[in-house]
């Protein structure tokens, strides 16, 4: 019966202690919350609304700002440097969908950032001046130039265009890329 007790003083105290973010988290919820302040001071109905920039970010729901913590760095930054709302919208990445036993390749650069998905056999940037995020792939062939490219994992990286910048994760139970680069200037990195 004791056991009983303790066990249901100890959910009780649980359940009234408040939930403490990490530092990380509430370095990325502040940062979503000057996302939010920056859209609304380019909304002009929010100036229309006769509401504070912070009356407005302090309406947003917590789930949309834990959304926005969530979200790639490289989105929150393109947006935040947004000057406008349709360059805000352009910072959406545009999802493509691989195709598991063929090429999926890359080659539109009216938006700045792509996010790969699927099981990926063969990914190929080929265009330039854009950012490429994406899980995994067995090969990557970066054919573009200019661009920003984390992936995940890869069996394989092969760059012939110039000046990209292109990393991956380094895992303990995954071996590192093949890496072949015939461009030039281009940075490859492992990063933890």
């Amino acid at each position: 019966m004791k056991i009983w007790l303790a066990l249901a003083a100890l959910a009780v105290v649980a359940c009234d202690a408040p939930d403490k973010d990490t530092p990380e988290v509430a370095a990325r919820k502040a940062e979503c919350k000057k996302l939010l302040a920056h859209i609304f001071e380019l909304s002009p109905q929010s100036k229309a609304s006769g509401k504070s920039t912070q009356e407005l970010v302090d309406a947003v729901p917590i789930e949309d700002i834990e959304q926005c913590g969530a979200a790639h760095p490289e989105v929150v930054a393109c947006m935040q440097a947004a000057v406008d709302l349709d360059t805000v919208h352009a910072c959406v990445p545009v999802t493509i969908e691989c195709k598991a036993n063929d090429k999926t390749r890359v080659r539109d650069d009216k938006r700045p950032i792509y996010e790969i998905v699927g099981d990926c056999k063969t990914v190929e940037i080929a265009a330039s001046r854009i950012m490429v995020l994406g899980k995994a792939a067995d090969t990557l062939i970066v054919t573009g130039s200019d661009d920003s490219i984390r992936i995940d994992t890869a069996k394989s990286i092969m760059a012939s265009g110039a000046r990209n910048h292109i990393t991956w994760k380094l895992g303990k139970d995954t071996p590192p890329p093949q890496v072949v680069d015939k461009g030039t200037k281009n940075t490859l990195t492992g990063v933890e």
